[in-house]
């Protein structure tokens, strides 16, 4: 079933990525899990590989490495009282809802009004007691924006389940660059069972 507050339908947008320091893994790492430890020939290549590696687990399982700000919009308040946070976790923040009402002037919503559930299996926003959505929205596809905060605070406190996920998508990149496919497949073998894994984790 489609969520037409969504629609058309939409995911929350990173407002800017990480820096090297804020990667999952390391330079080193990287180079060690591809046996280039010691090989500083292959660094930059490697450092667009980490980016690249955790931009593909971030999408493969919906979890946010390093904490970030990010911009989803809706077109429509939904019928219920709530709407579910999907594709990026975990939430650990909204910093606002913006709207434009019918006059055409955008309206931050009071936070007093909504509440962020971070313990349901997916995040999500509901109304507070009493509390409805606001009336006045002029209906502008993507008129609603909800800016969030999602992600883990510290390199240290990334799973390490996803870092490893991360070092099997590096090595992937790394075998396909020297075209060695039947590796490369091994390791995707490997890749797909941890993010499975991850996926278990996370959903019932």
């Amino acid at each position: 079933m489609i969520d037409q507050s969504c629609y058309p339908i939409t995911k929350p947008i990173r407002s800017s990525e990480p820096t090297a320091a804020q990667e999952p893994i390391t330079l080193e790492e990287a180079k060690s899990q591809c046996g280039l430890a010691g090989n500083d020939a292959h660094d930059f290549d490697l450092q667009g590989y980490i980016v690249s590696a955790r931009q593909q687990v971030e999408n493969d399982t919906g979890l946010i490495c390093y904490t970030g700000s990010f911009s989803w919009k809706l077109t429509d308040w939904p019928y219920e009282g709530w709407f579910e946070i999907r594709a990026v976790r975990p939430v650990t923040a909204i910093s606002s809802i913006t709207y434009i009402d019918g006059s055409g002037a955008t309206q931050t919503w009071s936070s007093s009004k909504y509440v962020l559930e971070t313990s349901t299996v997916v995040p999500l926003v509901r109304l507070a007691y009493a509390e409805s959505w606001p009336g006045d929205v002029r209906g502008d596809i993507n008129g609603i924006t909800v800016t969030l905060v999602a992600g883990y605070a510290t390199v240290p406190a990334i799973p390490q389940k996803v870092k490893e996920a991360v070092k099997l998508a590096v090595h992937i990149l790394w075998l396909l660059k020297m075209e060695d496919s039947s590796e490369a497949q091994k390791q995707q073998v490997a890749y797909d069972r941890q993010i499975a894994f991850i996926q278990r984790g996370s959903y019932p």
